[in-house]
């Protein structure tokens, strides 16, 4: 992670959902929990109170149902990492997945209004049958420190003008046609 390397100390990747609904591959998470290991003095960080709060009976059932298989090692790999406590605040680097948090607020820095300086939180539950259950806000909000935020919605890419014309998109997997992956 070059992002790491510099000046950028912290990275949290928060989703309204569970880990069950996660939208990652076993690889990356693995990739994750390497960097420690593998000499990078980053730290993977992902909290047992949040994957236990995500493991709804449909979750469950979503494990067990067909394609679940993948899913099963997903969590078992999260359980394996998971904190009891919160993260150490002394970690010099590190990477976080934080489950069940819905941003919705950017607030600005104490010291300059210009830039941002934290994203505030609601804590979101699981509600609905396997395989369609959504997030519903509980109330209950947490502060993120933040210097910069990168907003992902969704995960299926889209093709510019032209793309389809020229078979430069790859609509079944919504990437960019490429050889390399």
């Amino acid at each position: 992670l070059n992002l790491l390397k510099g000046g950028v100390s912290h990275v949290s990747v928060v989703g309204r959902r569970g880990h069950v609904q996660g939208a990652f591959t076993i690889k990356e998470l693995r990739e994750l929990t390497k960097l420690k290991k593998e000499g990078h003095n980053v730290s993977f960080v992902v909290r047992k109170e949040e994957l236990d709060m995500g493991m709804t009976d449909a979750s469950i059932e979503e494990l067990k149902g067909p394609g679940g298989r993948p899913k099963s090692r997903i969590d078992k790999l999260l359980q394996d990492n998971a904190l009891e406590d919160a993260p150490p605040k002394d970690a010099e680097k590190s990477v976080e997945i934080r489950f069940l948090l819905n941003p919705t607020q950017f607030a600005p820095h104490e010291s300059d209004l210009s830039k941002v300086g934290h994203v505030l939180c609601e804590r979101t539950r699981l509600e609905g049958d396997p395989g369609q259950q959504r997030p519903v806000g509980t109330g209950e909000t947490e502060e993120l420190p933040a210097d910069l935020v990168l907003v992902s919605i969704g995960y299926r890419g889209m093709p510019l003008q032209g793309m389809d014309e020229l078979d430069f998109f790859d609509s079944k997997s919504s990437t960019v046609v490429n050889d390399h992956g």
